[in-house]
């Protein structure tokens, strides 16, 4: 009894951990002259300073009750996680995401659960005018 209980348990653990999808993605921008970056991302993100001279954003993405392919689909045909960099070569650039509606995923007649973290890691001598605008530091 004992070994079939540990056998269903192992089994059911085995089942729930397909149902969770999980990906990481990265992107860089190039900054070049630009003294203002101002961003038009889709929901919540997060703003980091790093010592780089690019803006390098992290997408984690978890979908749940969904399959691998559906997945592959909204990240290569729909570039539904993609931003998009405009403006480059002027001195004010735009981040902007590709999709601003994420709209429900429905597979199998069920809605699937999105969780999406949105890191952006912003050069450091770049410094938050509003959550919306960053400026470049003025050298004095």
């Amino acid at each position: 009894m004992k070994y079939t209980l540990l056998l269903f348990s192992f089994l059911f653990l085995s089942i729930s951990a397909n149902a969770q999808l999980r990906k990481t993605v990265h992107q860089t921008f190039e900054v070049g002259d630009a003294r203002n970056i101002n961003l038009d991302v889709f929901g919540d993100y997060e703003v980091e300073s790093w010592p780089g001279n690019t803006i390098m954003s992290e997408t984690k993405i978890e979908l749940y009750d969904a399959s691998p392919h559906i997945l592959k689909f909204f990240l290569e045909e729909k570039e539904r996680y993609k931003l998009t960099l405009n403006g480059e070569g002027e001195e004010s650039i735009s981040l902007v995401s590709n999709d601003k509606e994420r709209r429900g995923i429905q597979y199998k007649g069920k809605e699937c659960f999105e969780a999406v973290k949105l890191k952006l890691y912003i050069p450091e001598d770049f410094v938050a005018v509003n959550p919306k605008t960053l400026r470049k530091k003025v050298e004095d």
